[in-house]
C-alpha cells in the first residue's frame, strides 16, 4: 500500500499542480473526484497494474474498465505532455 506521503505527492502532481481552483468547495469537488478515479480506475504498478478498489474489494464487472487496456494485463506506456505549450 502507499504511503501517506507518496499518496499525497500523486495527488499534487496528477491533480493540483494541474488546476486552478476558483474556491474551496471547487477544490474540494475536483479532489474527491480524482480520489475516487484513484481509487477505482487508475492502475498501480505496485498493485501489479491493478486498482485498488479490485484488490480490496474483489473485480467488478465495468464496462469502461473492459474498454480499459490496463486491465487486460497490458503495461501502460509513459505518455508525457508539455505544460508550457
Amino acid at each position: 500500500m502507499s504511503s501517506p506521503s507518496r499518496l499525497w505527492r500523486t495527488i499534487k502532481y496528477e491533480e493540483v499542480y494541474l488546476h486552478s481552483y476558483g474556491s474551496p468547495r471547487e477544490a474540494r469537488q475536483n479532489l474527491a473526484r480524482y480520489l475516487s478515479f484513484y481509487n477505482h480506475q487508475r492502475p498501480h504498478q505496485a498493485l501489479d497494474y491493478r486498482i485498488p478498489a479490485e484488490v480490496y474489494f474483489g473485480p467488478r464487472i465495468d464496462k469502461d474498465r473492459q474498454r480499459n487496456p490496463f486491465m487486460k494485463g497490458e503495461k501502460p506506456t509513459l505518455k508525457t505532455t508539455s505544460f508550457l505549450s
